[in-house]
């Protein structure tokens, strides 16, 4: 089966950033209904050829999986997982959104992908343990003292 991915044609996007099920609906063609229950390791054939197929394309991946283990697939062929930090869940409403913003601000700072990701997992991780009123309290600051416990 052939990837839709070879067809898509941006030359400005470098990077993708999506979960693991509007990755495999992306990559496969398929509708969300047929594979809304699988997981990643159920399609590793199509999730194969379309991560070969971005990168073939100058493109690194990001594939977030919830609580699971987050997975960068760089342009230069590295992959590697990053554990997502264990924490007692409050919501996970807008968890997509602190990752994404936290990545941005951190590639933007000019860190490396890999750190970058850490660092956004980390901020997302902390962002759905707290309560609603709590969330834009949250720091770079609080991000950094966890990362270097982590050490």
């Amino acid at each position: 089966m052939t990837s839709r991915v070879e067809h898509v044609s941006t030359p400005v996007l470098s990077l993708v950033v999506t979960d693991d099920v509007q990755f495999l609906v992306f990559a496969t063609g398929r509708k969300l209904s047929s594979i809304s229950r699988r997981r990643l390791s159920d399609c590793a054939h199509d999730v194969d050829g379309a991560l070969a197929a971005l990168r073939a394309q100058s493109r690194d991946v990001i594939i977030t999986r919830g609580g699971e283990d987050l997975l960068l697939a760089t342009r230069d062929g590295r992959m590697e997982r990053f554990p997502v930090l264990p924490v007692k869940l409050v919501s996970s409403h807008g968890a997509g959104d602190c990752f994404c913003g936290a990545l941005a601000a951190r590639l933007a700072a000019g860190d490396e992908i890999s750190s970058a990701c850490q660092f956004a997992l980390v901020a997302a991780g902390l962002f759905v343990s707290l309560p609603e009123a709590e969330q834009r309290k949250l720091s770079r600051q609080d991000v950094e003292e966890v990362r270097q416990s982590q050490r």
